[in-house]
């Protein structure tokens, strides 16, 4: 089956002190969505997704494929550079939004929230 997540991309300035830093290096609560800029907002697809899949494991493959697709720079919707450690993206499922961190290896969820709430802690 087909699955569809709104999906934004953030980008914090090198100026910020935790820019490419991997997640385990950071102190508590250092991560917040105010550094960062948003360079894409959109919608991305999974296609042949089994039936049953735990949302968890979408959401890494959105993350995934976000990766992998903003990594050639030929989309002419994203604005930043190459993704990175230290960049987050926020995946949205219902009502609720998913943050992950882009870490060293792989995506680290750092925050869950309704709408409606701000920020980012760790």
């Amino acid at each position: 089956m087909k699955l569809t997540r709104e999906v934004d991309i953030f980008q914090c300035p090198p100026s910020i002190k935790y820019c490419f830093m991997p997640f385990d290096m950071l102190e508590p609560n250092t991560v917040k969505i105010t550094d960062y800029v948003r360079v894409w907002h959109g919608e991305i697809e999974l296609n042949r997704v089994p039936e049953g899949v735990e949302e968890n494991k979408i959401q890494r493959a959105i993350c995934d494929k976000c990766f992998n697709h903003f990594q050639d720079g030929e989309d002419k919707t994203f604005f930043g550079r190459s993704l990175t450690t230290s960049d987050i993206i926020r995946v949205k499922k219902d009502n609720t939004f998913y943050y992950y961190y882009c870490d060293f290896f792989g995506w680290k969820l750092i925050k869950t929230q309704g709408i409606g709430t701000h920020g980012i802690g760790r």
